[in-house]
């Protein structure tokens, strides 16, 4: 079963490739800029790595609910009802990472 979970957690971060992708470019904008205009690229490096890190997180969250529901047992209304709190949280992540 290890190697269905490795497979899960890739197949959801390569679903958030191309955005990854633009926030890492992004980033590294920012980076490049960072003499130039330090507060901004602080700013906007700061969100890059929120949004960054959502994505990891919301991957890893993927996995680890997928592991509650068929390896712990857990009802699918528990799942269902953990996967609103955190997909909420992850909103509120992903909206820090914009503002």
């Amino acid at each position: 079963m290890y190697f269905n979970y490795v497979q899960l957690i890739f197949s959801s971060l390569v679903g958030s490739l191309p955005l990854l992708l633009v926030w890492l470019a992004g980033a590294g904008l920012a980076i490049g800029r960072w003499k130039r205009h330090p507060q901004v690229s602080k700013l906007a490096l700061a969100g890059f790595l929120v949004l960054i890190l959502q994505v990891i997180l919301d991957a890893a969250w993927v996995t680890l609910s997928t592991f509650w529901h068929i390896e712990t047992g857990m009802t699918m209304q528990f799942t269902y009802a953990a996967d609103i709190a955190v997909n909420l949280t992850f909103i509120a992540l992903r909206l820090a990472g914009f503002v």
